[in-house]
């Protein structure tokens, strides 16, 4: 008896590979841009996005579906792919979804999903400031259970805007930049999630570092006492902007 062969994802550093879900029946997102994507050890969450214009056999299946019916162009839906299974899932939750669903921040931090921001259609017409979380540790639990929860929050609010980059160092999650669809900022705040409570950081004014839409952000060393927050901004200059926020 012949050997028999295991089709098993193996992490590569630095390689790209393209990994097929298994599709056998079952159903996938569909495609979409300013969507955001969150993973932990097992799993990979898709929140949101936009498509203003589905495929012929797409948009006949998607009219089937009261959710997308009343939010398209923007998909009101959190997925869930195992990368151990390689299958899909669409989450329970998109009652308590927010209606800005594009261009928003978001970050994973011990089975919590981070959402930030966003866009709702037409892009700028309405944007947000608020945080929702999903725990998902409790998917599969009673829809009341199973939801997105928004944080009720307080102090120095950023602007409502969408395209922010988002860094969740504990027990601050930093908020960066972002756009109204008119006006940018390159300014910080955080969120005290022990207290929900917001502070700002910095306030840009000018000089090197200039305003862009979708920029990213990370931390080294990233302690819980002290934070050092590089921004990198498509067409700023080499150099990542570094923002040392207060102990």
């Amino acid at each position: 008896m012949g050997e028999e062969r295991l089709d098993l994802f193996h992490f590569r550093p630095y390689v790209y590979c393209k990994v097929a879900p298994r599709v056998d029946g079952a159903a996938w997102p569909k495609p979409r841009s300013g969507h955001r994507i969150v993973c932990d050890d097992t799993d990979l969450y898709l929140y949101g996005g936009f498509c203003p214009q589905l495929s012929s056999a797409d948009a006949r299946e998607m009219d089937g579906d009261p959710v997308w019916v009343e939010s398209r162009p923007l998909y009101r839906e959190l997925w869930r792919y195992n990368m151990g299974a390689r299958e899909w899932r669409r989450l329970p939750c998109s009652q308590s979804m927010p209606r800005e669903l594009a261009s928003s921040a978001a970050c994973m931090r011990a089975g919590v999903v981070f959402v930030f921001g966003g866009s709702g259609y037409p892009f700028g017409s309405a944007s947000s400031n608020r945080v929702y979380t999903y725990d998902a540790r409790r998917a599969g639990a009673a829809p009341e259970e199973d939801g997105m929860r928004e944080l009720a929050t307080s102090g120095e609010r950023p602007r409502a805007m969408y395209g922010q980059a988002v860094l969740l160092v504990w027990p601050h999650l930093y908020a960066v930049g972002g756009t109204t669809g008119f006006e940018f900022s390159s300014d910080v705040h955080r969120l005290d999630l022990r207290t929900a409570r917001w502070e700002q950081m910095y306030v840009y004014t000018g000089g090197a570092l200039r305003s862009r839409l979708a920029g990213t952000a990370t931390s080294w060393p990233g302690t819980a006492s002290a934070c050092t927050c590089w921004v990198v901004a498509p067409a700023t200059p080499p150099a990542p902007s570094r923002y040392l926020p207060p102990a």
